[in-house]
């Protein structure tokens, strides 16, 4: 039986005496691809950026691998952390640097391997994500869809059980953002990678997702199957699917 890679519970989140998230609760299998998504200010990056470990909510626990990491030592912390990877909205690489020195770089940080060794692995990270004959061109010279494969490459880097992408598909047209969704289902199936996303991309979610949570008003409003909650005859979700699919000429 496949077992929770993640656990929130009641986890409540205040910016600046405004409450942000309300009593957040629900849970990640290994292996799933979760999407959590709801309208831009709903507390989806906040709820994210609380998971991976960079912001301390004001109450409740995240569980990642039975970790506590609001409660866990720093060492603790650290070493379940290392088990996530990260990919920021922007990509967030680093322009003065070829898509391989990037990719690079988290094994430069956090391992002892040499310089050879290190560039073995990113290579082959990135020819996961079809970009090794780009490894030696700079950001600013591939297109936007590449540049979020190599930050997807690089996340990978130290082999992480987890992978948070945080709004892949922005900005992307729609047969980019395709490529990338196959990308993450291909990824997720020979990997045995767990996904979580962020996003509001009506295709990617009934494409990819295995399970979602729906943020408004700073609480879940809805937990299932997209294809399930978009059955819901005159639910909030079933609205939301329809207005996605009208916009999105679907």
């Amino acid at each position: 039986m496949t077992h929770d890679i993640i656990s929130i519970q009641n986890l409540t989140s205040s910016y600046e005496d405004q409450l942000v998230l309300s009593d957040i609760s629900f849970s990640v299998k290994k292996g799933e691809i979760f999407v959590i998504t709801g309208a831009s200010g709903c507390g989806k990056t906040t709820l994210l950026n609380h998971m991976i470990g960079l912001l301390q909510p004001d109450t409740g626990s995240i569980l990642i691998d039975d970790c506590n990491i609001i409660t866990a030592t720093e060492q603790k912390k650290i070493k379940t952390l290392k088990n996530i990877g990260v990919m920021y909205q922007s990509g967030a690489l680093f322009g003065s640097m070829t898509i391989l020195e990037n990719v690079c770089m988290p094994l430069q940080e956090w391992t002892s391997l040499s310089a050879q060794a290190i560039k073995t692995i990113a290579c082959n990270k990135l020819k996961m994500v079809n970009l090794l004959s780009d490894a030696y061109k700079l950001p600013a010279e591939v297109s936007g869809g590449m540049r979020k494969r190599a930050a997807i490459a690089r996340a990978m880097a130290l082999d992480p059980a987890i992978l948070f992408l945080d709004e892949p598909a922005a900005g992307l047209d729609p047969v980019t953002r395709n490529d990338l969704d196959l990308l993450i289902q291909q990824l997720a199936n020979s990997l045995h990678l767990t996904f979580v996303i962020v996003t509001h991309e009506i295709s990617t979610i009934l494409s990819i997702a295995t399970d979602m949570i729906m943020l408004h008003d700073k609480q879940i409003i809805a937990r299932g199957h997209p294809r399930q909650l978009r059955k819901e005859k005159g639910s909030f979700m079933q609205t939301f699917f329809e207005k996605g699919l009208l916009n999105s000429n679907e």
